[in-house]
């Protein structure tokens, strides 16, 4: 049936949440236990309406944690906020007469049910009672089924602000060894390319003012070491970009957008391009971020490979709700026992590139933390010898 709200917003919201297939919890089965009695019916529960099925938080009376949404009562009270979803008998209702969990061994002929809207006003499931035989609530039990239905979202609401309170308490203690590490990363991979510039200009000055000819050898020491610094200081303020920019969307031509990100890539490799998408493809996403995200992965695949002819694997799927997006490449690849940390901030495989480039681990740290910003998710599937794949979403 047509749910009262769109139902890409109505699933997003219930998962914000967290609530489907949690265990079972005091609070909630309280309010069912009140349900049923005040009501005087032996079956009550807090159901929530998922894509295909609905789920039960607390259930009384059945056992069944979960039933298909095809036979749901509960998913006609959602659209009645304000009156609930009364059925006396539902063998006498034409919409509900021939539904299973009537003409089934569940034998439901009374339900009475309010929806569980959150306080953006999306419904989300509801609480309601049921039995076997007809009923007629009083106005008195049915007002105090909707507030027992208000309830239930109180602690909905506590329990996603809990959870709220917690995932920022981790994003904090995380970013605190962030700023551990990096203060570990200054003191020695910016202390030492500065003492050389410091040691290439002593020289130099020393060589101005003996009148001698400017040593080329200490200017190179002098640019390599100063190229270095940019490099990790533009990584670390890459990182830590303000995420609000990031949400601020434009049309983009995929094709076009790749063949640019590749002339970032600076290479003396020869490289060879595979696209596996229409030339016309169009996208609607954050150009700034994409560009990020691609130019990393991309230039990962030039820097840590290892064959003479570089081949690097595009692809693109639309996805429900999602952009999906493929890099592979033909590289060194990533041993297993180092997979799981390379999108830690400051954590390297390689000490060096095969331009002898010091690796700083901020890349694919920064390409995680993008397309988490961006709603979607990175996984890596790699061999050694053989090379790496890179499969990410956003959402659209």
């Amino acid at each position: 049936m047509q749910l009262p709200q769109s139902e890409e917003l109505r699933l997003r919201t219930l998962r914000s949440y967290n609530i489907l297939d949690t265990l079972k919890e005091k609070e909630y089965d309280e309010v069912t236990y009140l349900a049923g009695m005040i009501c005087g019916c032996p079956i009550s529960m807090i159901s929530f309406i998922d894509k295909e099925r609905q789920w039960f938080k607390s259930h009384r009376g059945i056992d069944d944690s979960e039933t298909p949404l095809d036979v749901s009562f509960c998913v006609h009270a959602l659209g009645s906020p304000d009156k609930g979803l009364i059925v006396q008998d539902a063998r006498l209702d034409p919409q509900f007469s021939e539904n299973p969990m009537v003409t089934g061994e569940a034998g439901i002929v009374f339900y009475a049910g309010f929806p569980l809207i959150s306080e953006k006003g999306v419904a989300l499931g509801s609480l309601c009672v049921v039995d076997r035989k007809p009923q007629v609530l009083s106005e008195e039990q049915l007002t105090a089924l909707k507030m027992l239905s208000h309830q239930v979202m109180q602690l909905m609401e506590s329990r996603k602000k809990t959870y709220e309170m917690q995932v920022l308490q981790d994003a904090l203690e995380k970013r605190n060894k962030e700023l551990e590490q990096f203060a570990m990363v200054v003191a020695s991979d910016i202390r030492s390319p500065l003492v050389n510039i410091a040691a290439a200009h002593t020289m130099l000055k020393e060589s101005l003012e003996l009148g001698r000819p400017v040593d080329a050898q200490l200017l190179g020491i002098s640019a390599r070491a100063a190229t270095r610094i940019n490099r990790l200081v533009q990584g670390i303020l890459g990182y830590y970009k303000n995420e609000d920019d990031l949400h601020n969307k434009e049309e983009i031509e995929l094709l076009p957008f790749i063949k640019g990100v590749q002339e970032l890539v600076a290479s003396t490799i020869k490289i060879n391009w595979i696209y596996h998408f229409s030339p016309e493809a169009k996208i609607h996403a954050n150009q700034t971020a994409l560009e990020q995200i691609f130019f990393n992965l991309i230039d990962n695949a030039v820097r840590y490979g290892d064959k003479d002819i570089t081949t690097i694997d595009l692809h693109f799927a639309e996805l429900e709700g999602m952009y999906q997006f493929k890099v592979a490449d033909n590289g060194l690849g990533i041993p297993r026992d180092k997979v799981d940390t390379i999108f830690d901030l400051f954590t390297t495989v390689a000490s060096k590139d095969r331009f002898g480039v010091k690796n700083h681990g901020i890349g694919l740290p920064t390409v995680k933390k993008l397309i988490d910003v961006l709603g979607g998710k990175i996984s890596v599937e790699s061999v050694v010898n053989k090379g790496t794949v890179f499969t990410f979403t956003i959402a659209k």
